[in-house]
């Protein structure tokens, strides 16, 4: 494709030709063609960059002004309570219950959340009095009706009442050698049976359905008998790549019903140390 020798000096023009076309040498012909769009693109590049400067400096301006918007001056905390019990309805760190907050009083109202904990509390430390429209969402409980509030400056509580899908009471969780069994009995307020229940292992008191080690799941389909109790037994023996004698770790029994789109509802977590996980004879 040459037809120059290697060492013939180049013009600034021919040599960013080559430096772009490694070491490929044109006809002298086709680069004096050329000069003239390398030109064009120096030229193109140069009030490129004359232009953003320009709007550097414009702009850059704003960089100095002073930031005069209001800090937040409000907090909103509260709880989750089953209406009936008053007991806290506890649910799951990742895909558990949120509450929608909507401040009102623009033409585009936006929704914002803050995510309940998963012993059924929440706080959020940084919002702006006023007034908000708000109602939990994505939960392990029957839909409440959304609520208009004021938040003031200052602390705020706002707590929910509701009912959940599944009572899960009386709670036990014990070791006995290698077996960790959970027992309870469950309640269905408003009738939906049971699809399953199971026993949650993991390393963080937030273990549940979406976040653990490992599990025993039982499948149910049915309403649960008067005072029935309930059992799931979780062998250690059986999970030893996540439970290590002599280690503590947290177990967590739930239930989920069969109404559409619940979640799991739950007992407290305990905390158990698994000792030497010597079977019992």
């Amino acid at each position: 494709l040459s037809s120059l020798p290697f060492d013939m000096p180049l013009t600034i023009s021919q040599r960013l030709i080559t430096c772009s076309l490694g070491y490929c040498r044109f006809p002298i012909q086709m680069v004096s063609l050329m000069s003239p769009i390398v030109s064009s693109i120096k030229h193109t590049i140069s009030s490129i960059l004359c232009v953003s400067l320009l709007a550097l400096a414009v702009t850059g301006c704003d960089l100095f002004k002073i930031d005069n918007y209001d800090f937040p001056d409000t907090s909103m905390k509260g709880s989750v309570f089953d209406k009936d019990t008053r007991e806290l309805v506890g649910t799951d760190v990742i895909n558990g219950t949120i509450i929608s907050f909507i401040e009102t009083g623009y033409d585009i109202e936006v929704a914002n959340y803050m995510r309940v904990k998963n012993d059924g509390t929440y706080e959020n430390a940084l919002l702006f009095s006023g007034n908000y429209k708000v109602r939990p969402t994505d939960r392990n409980f029957y839909q409440i009706d959304e609520r208009e509030i004021t938040l003031k400056k200052g602390d705020n509580v706002v707590d929910f009442e509701v009912v959940p899908y599944i009572r899960v009471k009386e709670a036990k969780i014990e070791l006995d050698g290698t077996l960790v069994t959970g027992t309870f009995k469950l309640e269905c307020p408003q009738g939906d049976t049971v699809k399953e229940i199971a026993i949650f292992e993991g390393k963080d008191a937030s273990v549940g359905s979406t976040i653990y080690d490992s599990k025993e799941v039982i499948s149910i389909e049915r309403l649960p008998g008067n005072d029935e109790v309930f059992t799931v037994v979780y062998d250690c023996a059986t999970y030893k790549p996540f439970v290590k004698k002599n280690q503590s770790y947290f177990f967590r029994v739930g239930a989920l019903s069969s109404f559409q789109g619940a979640k799991y509802n739950y007992a407290p977590a305990v905390r158990i140390n698994v000792g030497s996980l010597t079977p019992t004879s």
